[in-house]
């Protein structure tokens, strides 16, 4: 089966239009903060921003306006057509309830030299556009720099967060993203969470749809976030372990269906949009410190557009243990695969930013998926007619 990397000479759209991660505190006294990308060109963007803010800050996070800017910092993308040397027409996973995907890809961070290799086999890294929520309090904003993404060989895919003054307008944060789209799949990342104070680690799957014909799209995601000021215990407002978040993935598009496009009218949507996501959090095993040694995260995805497996609600697991994960809104829409590394100053969620480099290091991840046939509405798996689940080869994860 071909690899679901990316054939040679394609590079990530650059017309994607994304959601900032969102905060989930949905436990927080404070306001929680949602940060929607608009559609470029910006000016009716502002508009609708200043009558958010000014109306509706007491009961909705300020909508921010972004655009990734024309230029990703990926290399011309040439691999193998291959993501491994087998000769497999998909692939059962045994130990995930014997769950089928047609993709198989594999990186091992820590066997790379440089961080080319990385982008070459289908990375790429945010530079210079935001990566994570805005500081709801004082308006800070995390911006991705492709310079904080590095290759350490023995080591792993290091995503830094430097250390920065509290005072800044904007800091400096690292992000990485899996460029092709999937749509079902098993997705799990091995990696040492950092232990400097301040800043927020995420690993999610996110809506793929660069906004298509409408303005925000849909909003897909399965939310892996931890803290590191609160890693093992509960700081102020900060929840320890694993914050996990489903959003409803059919929110924005019922928007739409509704025919509701006025400004004022998708501005008191956006007033409920918190009602839209599902929160669960559950604490490291006791003993555990992430943060002193690797461990895997794993995100399990069977959506119902999907007919390689039965539909069912996505699994979080943490060194392979099923964890409380939410239970409503799987994804049902093309969706890419992110990591990111974040701070934006606000002690109620990241808190930061760090006083000094603090780390994120991936070792590895190990990926089984399914590609859709497009990245559009009403969206299936993209299917090869000389391959069948009978002809996959059995593997474990």
């Amino acid at each position: 089966m071909e690899s679901g990397l990316i054939t040679g000479g394609q590079v990530p759209r650059q017309d994607k239009e994304t959601f900032a991660e969102q905060d989930i505190q949905e436990q927080m006294p404070a306001p929680s903060l949602t940060s929607l990308s608009c559609r470029q060109h910006h000016a009716p963007c502002q508009q609708q921003l200043m009558f958010a803010f000014k109306a509706f800050y007491p009961i909705v996070a300020v909508a921010l306006c972004m655009r990734i800017l024309p230029t990703v910092q990926a290399a011309s993308v040439n691999v193998s057509a291959r993501a491994d040397t087998t000769n497999c027409c998909g692939y059962v996973v045994t130990n995930r309830n014997n769950a089928y995907f047609r993709y198989r890809s594999i990186f091992d961070f820590a066997a790379m030299s440089s961080i080319d290799e990385a982008l070459n086999a289908g990375w790429f890294a945010a530079d210079g556009w935001q990566c994570g929520g805005a500081n709801p309090y004082t308006g800070q904003v995390p911006i991705g720099s492709a310079k904080n993404v590095v290759i350490t060989k023995g080591k792993g895919l290091v995503l830094t967060v430097p250390g920065q003054s509290k005072t800044a307008k904007t800091f400096s944060v690292a992000k990485v993203q899996f460029a092709p789209a999937l749509l079902g799949g098993i997705l799990e990342i091995e990696a040492l969470l950092p232990s400097a104070p301040g800043t927020c680690t995420g690993i999610f799957s996110s809506h793929a749809d660069a906004g298509l014909d409408k303005p925000f799209g849909w909003h897909d995601e399965h939310d892996i976030e931890m803290l590191s000021t609160s890693l093992l215990k509960q700081v102020g407002g900060q929840p320890a372990g694993l914050n996990m978040v489903n959003y409803d993935p059919t929110y924005l598009r019922h928007r739409y269906l509704l025919g509701s496009k006025s400004s004022s009218t998708d501005l008191l949507y956006l007033g409920i949009r918190n009602g839209t996501k599902a929160y669960k959090n559950q604490l490291f095993p006791a003993g555990i410190d992430p943060s002193k040694g690797f461990h895997t995260y794993s995100i399990s995805w069977f959506p119902s557009t999907s007919d390689s497996n039965p539909a069912k609600m996505t699994e979080i697991r943490f060194d392979g243990k099923l964890q409380n994960a939410p239970r409503a809104f799987a994804s049902t829409h093309p969706s890419s695969l992110i990591i990111n590394h974040w701070t934006n100053g606000d002690d109620h969620w990241s808190g930061g930013p760090p006083t000094q480099n603090s780390a994120l290091i991936v070792r590895k991840a190990v990926l089984y998926y399914d590609q859709p046939n497009a990245v559009a509405p009403g969206a299936r798996v993209a299917k090869d007619t000389t391959c069948s689940q009978a002809k996959a080869c059995q593997v474990t994860i």
